[in-house]
């Protein structure tokens, strides 16, 4: 996952990171507190999916990543996979 920002300061934010299934049953969790750098691009999150779970198909599957500052969302997206 990476982490844009066109800031010209350091954002203390915290990277949410979930794998769930179509029926919103969570399969893996983390919340990440993050320091994104002023002005950059650079990954926060890297792991392989078949790290995440030991289903043989992931196409039923989605994971949604969001980006807080305090209580304010900066953003947050899903992702599918095939």
């Amino acid at each position: 996952v990476y982490l844009i920002s066109d800031r010209l300061k350091v954002i203390s934010s915290e990277l949410q990171v979930e794998l769930m299934d179509f029926s919103g049953n969570i399969i893996y969790s983390e919340k990440i507190p993050v320091q994104i750098e002023a002005n950059k691009s650079k990954v926060y999150f890297e792991k392989r999916i078949q790290d995440l779970t030991n289903l043989s198909k992931n196409e039923n599957l989605v994971l949604f990543v969001s980006v807080t500052e305090g209580k304010n969302t900066l953003d947050e997206n899903l992702l599918y996979f095939k």
